[in-house]
This record gives structure tokens, sequence and C-alpha cells, in this order.
């Protein structure tokens, strides 16, 4: 008999996984409700039954199906419950039945069941969790029960399906004990190759000894802790697989500890997270079983677990995608209506009585002439579905109906429907009253002219703002990309400047220093032309503090070099001695305009700062002696990338607006050519911006 291999092996297991996977997604399907109908295969063909139109294959679908079903009272007895249901619990359907499910289940998950039937009878949805029975003999049964409940004004009862866990749970667990065995063995020989093999399945593995210290974690269990087997070995399971609840944040029980204790396999309840060595949480889906050896005494544990994040999302955004499409189709403006392929209504929505005042459930069964639609709406209908019979696309039509509130017009569109044989199965039918909408096509034709002119005007607008939007978009990166590198030129200019300070008097000496000192002037340029950049994109968050005006405009001016050939004067008002602002935001400020003052009188002149109070306001002003602005070029000076400069950027004066609007105040300029120019900081009272400042 040929004997197989490793790869075999896993190839094999990796087969029946899938087919488990597969099965166990079929049946969560049907445990959503998301089957509306079953297809049988009978010696006639393929036989299609709705869920209204067949009781009897469905009873029998159920009365045969492997699952237990079990429909309950409101007292949880128990009315109803198929063979399935019967086998699971090793009794009789005679025993069973008037028998209160909780004499049924494992008194450790009495209080789970109970909850589990109360969140399903106050959400009426089907709720799943898993579950373990007390067969008949005191047998434990695992098993993943479907709670769903069905109220109404006559009937109150709660229906179970039990999927029996122990054979999925013990081929799960067998599989991978089988493999870890293997792997034992291989080790004698070759301890390189276990690992390898271990290292190979795809779900994560921890194995521990007896004493519940880790032996062995393969690449994914390395890669879901964040511990490497290196570091692990040696340590408590716990320390390393530590996991948590969802909701209560309580550590979960050491599912090594309780394979040990009962010497059976074991799973995680859901919500549960691991806790990774850097902190952070992954959802998983795990169990644990003990390590056998050949006279079945126990040696150790696995653990085997799975990151199960991507799948919950996946779960998530499904159960909201249905929520969405059951409230638009519940309160969905448009007639909706779905025809069989023989032209009689199978659904209509609560539109249809608002739109011709006939209750849906008069149209159900019936073609449009049945239901006495004008003549030339049946011919219209019926022209519509041949023809999108034919081309098997969409038809559309307008076309107008006298509706209990007058005559509407509607917006018609036939949608043919296939199954997955590419089989028609029905005609969708959505009707749009879009009365209102073709008054409004009307009256808009009226306006055209100055829509057209309106459109031009955005269009102009939108054109500034995608520039702006493409400004924020890069100012991070020039942030990042430039900067960095001028750090490097400022420091090996300071380190050349300090090796040439160390050398001798010469010519070229004071030649090299003059052109460093160039650089730097530059550097200092593209570090503004950043920094307004920045200034201008991102989000103004000032901070207040108090200052004292008369040393902080010292230090601007003594950073700002000023040429000597520019006299300047500084007077700081004893009334506005101290002001509540931003530092930053107003250094920035007042840094842009004594640039901009400075490089206005290239010939030199006067330069003057002062700052008062004047109707409660602190203002300072920052005035020149220059060229002046021409009166043309005014109205576009705070229009960012704006500039008279051949070595400008135009963000210096938008910038310093932006930061005094910040602060709170306006920033205002008087001008004349050859004369200078003032410009006017106002900014909030001192007390009102201390007030602003200590509720941020």
């Amino acid at each position: 008999m040929h004997k197989k291999n490793d790869e075999e092996w896993l190839a094999e297991v990796q087969e029946l996984r899938t087919q488990l996977e597969e099965a166990q997604e079929t049946l969560n399907a049907i445990r959503r409700g998301e089957v509306d109908g079953l297809v049988v295969s009978t010696p006639k063909g393929e036989q299609v039954y709705t869920i209204s139109g067949a009781e009897k294959p469905y009873r029998a679908l159920i009365e045969d199906m492997r699952e237990g079903a079990v429909m309950l009272s409101d007292d949880d007895t128990v009315l109803y419950c198929n063979s399935g249901f019967a086998k699971i619990m090793k009794n009789s359907i005679e025993k069973i039945v008037g028998l209160n499910i909780e004499s049924m289940v494992c008194p450790t998950h009495l209080l789970a069941l109970r909850k589990l039937l109360t969140l399903a009878r106050a959400q009426k949805s089907a709720v799943t969790k898993e579950i373990t029975l007390q067969a008949n003999g005191d047998i434990l049964v695992p098993t993943l029960m479907s709670i769903n409940s069905l109220q109404s004004d006559t009937l109150n009862n709660t229906f179970l399906v039990v999927t029996d866990l122990t054979e999925h749970m013990e081929k799960e667990v067998k599989r991978y004990t089988n493999e870890l065995e293997l792997a034992q063995i291989a080790l004698s020989e070759s301890e390189q190759r276990w690992a390898t093999t271990l290292a190979s399945i795809g779900d994560a593995v921890i194995a521990a000894d007896i004493s519940g210290k880790i032996k062995f974690m393969n690449n994914v269990a390395e890669k879901l802790t964040g511990w490497t087997l290196v570091e692990a070995a040696g340590r408590p399971v716990n320390e390393v697989f530590n996991i948590i609840n969802e909701f209560t944040r309580k550590t979960v029980d050491d599912p090594v500890t309780k394979v040990l204790e009962k010497g059976t396999i074991v799973g995680l309840a859901n919500h549960t997270l691991l806790v990774r060595k850097d902190k952070t949480e992954i959802a998983i889906d795990d169990s644990g079983a003990p390590i056998k050896s050949k006279n079945c005494k126990t040696t150790g544990v696995v653990l085997i677990f799975r990151d199960v994040t991507e799948h919950r999302k996946a779960e998530e955004a499904l159960k909201m995608s249905e929520r969405k499409f059951k409230s638009l189709a519940d309160n969905a403006p448009d007639v909706i209506m779905r025809f069989n392929p023989d032209l009689r209504v199978t659904y209509l929505n609560p539109k249809v009585k608002v739109a011709t005042g006939i209750p849906s459930e008069q149209f159900l069964g019936k073609t449009n002439e049945e239901m006495g639609m004008p003549r030339e709406l049946v011919e219209m209908w019926n022209d519509m579905f041949r023809k999108s019979r034919e081309s098997r696309q969409a038809q559309q039509r307008e076309f107008d109906f006298p509706s209990p509130n007058g005559l509407k017009t509607f917006d018609l569109r036939v949608v043919p429907e296939y199954d997955e044989k590419d089989a028609l199965i029905s005609f969708l039918g959505i009707s749009r009253d879009v009365t209102e909408r073709k008054e409004a096509e009307e009256k808009l034709e009226e306006y055209a002219s100055q829509m057209e002119r309106l459109a031009d005007e955005r269009a102009a607008k939108l054109k500034d703002a995608e520039r702006l939007a493409a400004i924020g978009a890069t100012a991070g990166m020039v942030g990042h990309d430039i900067r960095n590198p001028l750090q490097a030129i400022i420091s090996d200019v300071f380190i050349a400047k300090c090796d040439l300070e160390k050398s001798s008097a010469c010519a070229e000496k004071d030649s090299v220093l003059e052109c460093l000192s160039e650089i730097e002037k530059n550097v200092d340029y593209i570090n503004k032309i950043v920094a307004d950049l920045q200034d201008y994109s991102k989000v103004l968050k000032p901070v207040l503090k108090e200052i004292d005006l008369e040393p902080f405009f010292n230090d601007i001016l003594f950073k700002n070099s000023i040429p000597k050939k520019i006299d300047v004067a500084c007077i700081v008002d004893g009334q506005a001695k101290t002001i509540m602002a931003d530092p930053d935001l107003l250094k920035r400020i007042l840094t842009n305009l004594i640039s901009n003052a400075v490089n206005a009188m290239p010939n030199g002149g006067k330069l003057a700062l002062h700052a008062f109070k004047e109707k409660g306001d602190i203002r300072v002003t920052v005035q020149d002696t220059g060229v002046g602005v021409p009166d043309e070029i005014k109205p576009k000076l705070f229009t960012p990338l704006f500039t008279t400069r051949a070595k400008g950027q135009g963000f210096g004066l938008p910038v310093v607006k932006r930061m005094t609007e910040a602060l709170g105040g306006e920033v205002t300029f008087e001008s004349q050519v050859g004369k200078g120019t003032k410009f006017t900081i106002r900014l909030p009272p001192q007390k009102l911006r201390s007030k602003m400042g200590e509720s941020r």
C-alpha cells in the first residue's frame, strides 16, 4: 500500500478543510435566512420551491436534514423537533416533545441559552451561539445553535436550528493532532524537517508540554502573537497567548489548562481577542487538543488559531449592507413590482397603494390587463416586456397615469432578471413619479441663460479652488522632501565655516566665507517658502500666551538682520505692553511684514513698529518708506500665489491674513506709490483673548 508523504497529507487536509468551509458557508446562509427557495433534483428535472408555496417539501427537508430543528413555546417547552435533533439527543422524538429545552442543556450553558433566547425574542431576528447540550446518558454534545423568534397576533414561537459540532471538532482536532504526531515522529530523524512541516500549515500552531510551557511555534503563530519562538520557548502559554473577551475586556480562561483538566478538545468562545506582544489586538478563532502518546497518555497540548479580523469585518459589512438594503426597500419612494415570466405580479411594495389607491394584495397573481389597467398602458407594458426579453436589457419609458391625486407622470424601467443558469425568472418594474421633476424642468428652462452665467463664474472659482487644493495636498510632501536636505546643507555649511575660521587669513578664505553666507541666506529663503506653504495649507489652532511686546519686537528685529542702511524705530505704548496671543503665529506675521518692508526699500529707508491700544483693541503697525503698492495691485495683495517680486511665491501676505484671522483679528494696509506702506494688525482685547485661550 502506498505510504503518503507529508505533502500528500497536507494536500488532503487542505482539500477536506475547503470542503468543510464550503459546507459551513452554505449552512450559515440557511441560518441567516438568505435562502428564499429550494431547488430540488427530481426524475422530472429540477423543481423550484418557494418558502411560501412549498410547505410540504420544505417540511420534508427539515425532517431529513442532519441538523436538529426545534420549535419552542413561549415558556421554552418543546412543541416539535425533527429526527435530526432526536439523534443529537440520543432519544426519541416522543420523549423529547413536551420537555423544557433547559432540561437538555449542560448546566454551565443554561445562562448562555437564556440570554440567547431573550435576545432572539427581543430582536425578532436570528442569533447564533455555541451551546453544549446534555444528551441521554449525560453525554455532553457541543452544538452550534441558531435561534429565531416568530411572533404574531396568535403565535409566539421560537425556532432552533442545532448543529452537532462533535464530529467537526473531532475531525478538526484530529487533523491537527495527526499532523503534529507526524511532525514529532519526523523530529527523531530531522528536527528541521519537523519544524518545516508545521511551519507550512496555514493556521497558527503553538505546542506546549504538560506543564503548559511553550515548546514550539510555527511562523504564523510568531506573526500573530508578535513573539518569536526563541523568545517564547519555555514561557507559560498564557504569557504569550494572552486572550481577552472583546466586550468585557476580562481575561479568558487559559485553553491549555482547560485541555489538561478535561483531556478533551476545547474551543474558544466567540468574540475573543488576542493581545499581541506590542499590545495591539486581533480577533481570533481557535481550538486546543491534548497531544497523546501511543499509550494514550497526555504529553502536551496543541493550540491552533487563526486571525479572523478580516472575516469579522466582512460579516459586519454584510450585515450592515443587508440592513441598509432592507431599509431602502421598505422606504423606497418608487413603485416596485415583480412579474413572473407569465407576466403575473409576484411582489409589490407599499408605494403601489399610494400611487393607485388600491391595496397591494389585490394585484398579486394578476396580469396588468386583469388589474384593469388602461388598454394603452397594458400594450406599453407588454411591449417593454417583449423587448427586454429579446434584448436581455433594461427598457425605459415615461407614461402618464390617472392617480387618486390627479394625473401623474411616471418614469418606468423594466429589468429582466436571470438565475445562475441564465434562465429568465422574472421582470422587475420600477416606476418613479417624475411629475415634479418635469414641472421643475420646465421652470429651469426659463433660467437657462442665468444659470450659464453662474456656471461660468463657478467654473472660474472652482479652478482657483482646485489650485489651492493642490497646494494643500503637496504641503506635507514639500516639508519633508525639501527640509531634510536643507538641514543637511545647513549642517555642512556650519562645519565648513568652522573649518575656515581656523585657517589662515587670505583672499580665498574671505571669498569662500562670503559664498557660504550667501548659501545660508538662500537656505533661509527656501525655508521661508516651505513655512509659508505649510502655514497656508494647515489648520491653525492658536495657543494663547501672555506676550511682552517690547522684547518680543526686539527679538524679531534682531533675527531678521535689518540692513544698516534702514533706520528702525520700535515703539510700544504702556497700555499695549502685554497682549494675549499665540507667540509663534504673531512672530510669523511680523516676520513676513518686516521682510516685505525691507524688500520694499532696496536703497534704504525707515522701518517703524508701533504697538498701541485703540477702542479696546491692540493694534500693531509695520510701516516703511519704500516703493509703495500701485492701485491696480491692491485688490490682489492677499491673493495666494500672487506676487510682484521676481523672487517670491506669493504666500507671505496670504499667510499673514490667515494667521491674523486665526487670532480673531484682521489685517489692513495703506499705501502710496513712492511714499511707502503701512500694515495694521488689529487684535481683540486682552481680556477677551484670555478667555478664548482658556476655553481652548
